[in-house]
């Protein structure tokens, strides 16, 4: 098996970084992120460096209806184009889009170890229940900030054996 690195994004429809306290709210986790946190540790087991990254921003002028984030929603923000949409960019969602653009472009350019010179950390090898970590970008006013999958991994777990 070649060198393969992975850059892993999970969205999660506007909601905060809060665990989920029953079975219930992880519905939409083990459709999404439960799939990633898995995907993650099979690469981890296999030696493979991942860049887990949270996407949770709601930028009103890019997500319609108030919908929050989704899957595929920080797309205008890495491709610069969030500011020909509805309502004009905040200041705050430039600074998110530019960091967005410095991050993929680092892990294009080089992606063993890119990243780590933007401050993205890879997910620590190990197995199913080593802690994945990465970065939570654009949430609660931080423009970038780590972020451990926990609380997620517990929630997971959960709800899938549930």
């Amino acid at each position: 098996m070649g060198e393969l690195r992975k850059a892993d994004e999970w969205n999660f429809a506007g909601s905060s970084t809060i665990p989920p306290t029953n079975g219930s709210d992880v519905v939409p986790d083990n459709l999404f992120g439960c799939p990633a946190h898995y995907e993650t540790a099979l690469r981890n087991l296999a030696g493979l460096k991942t860049y887990r990254y949270m996407y949770p921003s709601n930028f009103t002028n890019i997500m319609l209806g108030g919908q929050g984030a989704f899957h595929s929603a920080e797309l205008p923000l890495i491709f610069g184009t969030h500011d020909i949409a509805r309502q004009n960019s905040t200041a705050f969602e430039y600074a998110v889009s530019e960091e967005m653009q410095d991050l993929w472009l680092c892990f294009i350019v080089n992606p063993e170890d890119g990243p780590i010179a933007e401050g993205w950390e890879v997910t620590p090898l190990g197995d199913l229940e080593t802690v994945q970590t990465g970065i939570d970008i654009g949430y609660n006013g931080s423009v970038v900030q780590p972020f451990s999958w926990s609380a997620w991994q517990t929630a997971c777990v959960r709800g899938v054996v549930a």
